[in-house]
């Protein structure tokens, strides 16, 4: 079903009865009165598509590429997927604790599209206010460092801060739990905790908190 447009329905209805009378009779419209085929049409909805779809697009076809560039273009495609999967793994593994998606880097490649050459996943590593939740988060962040097939150098970096991390929390739970116990089991634990967090600050004395699960370039 075709609508009038606005003006052409204005015009026929300022017709008389008399005309409209003669118009139905004769079958020609009245003096003055235009055909709706007169005025200008407006594009359809799927005109203006058929617009937008037909622009230009920057890419261009593996046709117009040499050889190297088709190349080049196949290294970057495999780089991109290797990429996302590599931080995908982190993400899935760090759960509750990663800090918003991945962040990626990009380069365009000889067809005009763009491809992920590095990443990173941030991860909250502020330990909890219970030693026992420590402990759990820090086992949970040394998963996500060693989740991907291939961890970089900085994910095993995160993946022994994340492991000293645990350790001192085990080195909190071993106290609350000596307070708990007899004199005697008491000072057997106290000495093992010293000990152990002894060696923690040894060892973690120049490592900052981890912060970062990233894959570089």
């Amino acid at each position: 079903m075709i609508e009038p447009t606005a003006a052409a329905a204005s015009i026929n209805a300022t017709l008389t009865p008399q005309i409209q009378r003669q118009q139905a009779e004769s079958g020609a419209p009245a003096e003055g009165t235009q055909q709706a085929s007169d005025f200008p049409q407006q594009p359809s909805r799927s005109d203006e598509k058929t617009f937008s779809t037909n622009e230009p697009k920057p890419t261009q076809t593996t046709d117009e590429l040499g050889t190297a560039e088709l190349r080049l273009v196949q290294e970057l495609k495999s780089r991109d997927q290797a990429v996302r999967a590599h931080e995908l793994a982190h993400l899935a593994a760090a759960g509750q604790y990663a800090r918003g998606g991945a962040q990626f880097d990009y380069k365009v490649g000889p067809d005009g599209n763009r491809y992920a050459v590095g990443g990173e996943v941030s991860i909250d590593s502020s330990r909890e206010s219970d030693p026992q939740k420590t402990l759990e988060k820090a086992e949970t962040i040394r998963q996500a460092a060693l989740a991907p097939a291939d961890p970089s150098s900085q994910d095993r970096r995160v993946a022994m801060q994340a492991t000293a991390m645990a350790a001192q929390a085990r080195v909190e739970i071993a106290r609350e739990q000596a307070q708990a116990g007899t004199p005697e089991e008491s000072q057997q634990t106290r000495s093992a905790a010293n000990g152990i967090n002894q060696l923690l600050t040894v060892q973690s004395a120049d490592q900052p908190d981890p912060v970062l699960i990233d894959m570089s370039a």
